[in-house]
């Protein structure tokens, strides 16, 4: 009678371990993300007010060539 209980509980582990894997590469994937945005608003916020931008030097040398 114990051992389906053992089945289920490895079961179970095995399911929490997997849960657990999932939501760490969603955390990285997430903060990677969050990299890209970021970059991509900075970037967008540069063209907009269209000032010297610090982060983007070659901003402006892009802006000569067009």
């Amino acid at each position: 009678m114990k051992f389906p209980f053992n089945q289920r509980r490895n079961h179970f582990e095995q399911k929490i371990q997997l849960m657990q894997m999932q939501v760490s590469v969603g955390v990285l994937f997430f903060i990677y993300a969050n990299k890209w945005i970021l970059t991509i608003l900075l970037i967008r916020n540069c063209i907009v007010s269209d000032t010297e931008c610090h982060l983007f030097p070659s901003y402006k040398q892009i802006q000569k060539d067009f």
